[in-house]
Formats: structure tokens, C-alpha cells, sequence
């Protein structure tokens, strides 16, 4: 009975010191055509800001949040590399540690029909199978 009195506060005293938070900073769109996007000429950029890891919340290869679709099916980027757990560094997917437990992710597509009209946002999934999400961004529409 100890054990779990223990447990339980270290859970919830590790669940008060960080406060999980994915914030969606910044969304810049390049449109040509009146509010349509052009395959291969435009791009949608989007900036999310991360923080607040914790007993459930963590930073690692596998548990650090994900930049996804709707409604979930396609992973299309990862905060950290699951190679080497660390901060991904691809042309359209950029991660950079602000500070100690602190990021800045940015998400840069060029357009393409597979972008038109999509969803994406950043979810973070939790041990005690809590998920956190940023507000969803939809692409434009495109034209190829």
C-alpha cells in the first residue's frame, strides 16, 4: 500500500512540474492564384512551439510529438529522429532545441495535389494514454 501512495505522488508531483504544452506559432501560405495554391511554385510553412516533458510527456525518439494527418493514418514527420533521437533536420521538417526541454519545430511543404484541402497538427502522445494535440491547419486548395 506504501508503494502505491508513493508512486502516486511521484506520478502526480512530476505531472504538476511540467506542463505539456504544443502551441501552433506561426502558419505563412504562398498563394498565386486568388486563395489556390500552385503545384510546385507555392508552399505553406507552419511553426510549433513544444514544451513541459514529464513522467508521461517525454522527449525521446518514440514518445516526442509527431506531425500527423487527419484523421491519423500518415506520420509525416517527427519532432525528434528515431534514429538517433535527435532533433530531425530534414528540408521539410525542422526541429530546433531552444532551451533544456524547449522546441521550436517548423514544417515546410511545397504544394502538390497531395496538399490540397489537407489537415495536419502536432499530437503528442502520453504513457498513461493521454494524447495532447495543436490546433489543426488545413492546406489550400491546389491546382496542378
Amino acid at each position: 500500500m506504501l508503494a502505491w501512495c508513493v508512486m502516486a505522488v511521484f506520478i502526480l508531483s512530476s505531472l504538476v512540474k511540467g506542463s505539456p504544452t504544443i502551441k501552433l506559432l506561426e502558419r505563412k501560405a504562398t498563394t498565386s492564384c486568388d486563395n489556390f495554391q500552385l503545384a510546385g511554385q507555392d508552399y505553406t510553412q507552419l511553426k510549433y512551439y513544444m514544451t513541459g516533458a514529464n513522467y508521461e510527456f517525454q522527449f525521446g525518439a518514440f514518445t516526442s510529438p509527431k506531425l500527423i494527418d487527419l484523421p491519423g493514418e500518415n506520420i509525416m514527420c517527427s519532432l525528434l529522429d528515431l534514429a538517433s533521437g535527435n532533433c530531425t533536420r530534414t528540408q521539410e521538417c525542422w526541429c530546433e532545441e531552444i532551451g533544456p526541454g524547449e522546441y521550436h519545430f517548423t514544417y515546410n511543404k511545397t504544394a502538390d495535389a497531395d496538399t490540397s484541402n489537407y489537415t495536419v497538427l502536432m499530437q503528442w502522445s502520453g504513457y498513461l494514454d493521454h494524447i495532447l494535440r495543436s490546433e489543426p491547419y488545413t492546406f489550400h486548395e491546389v491546382y496542378t
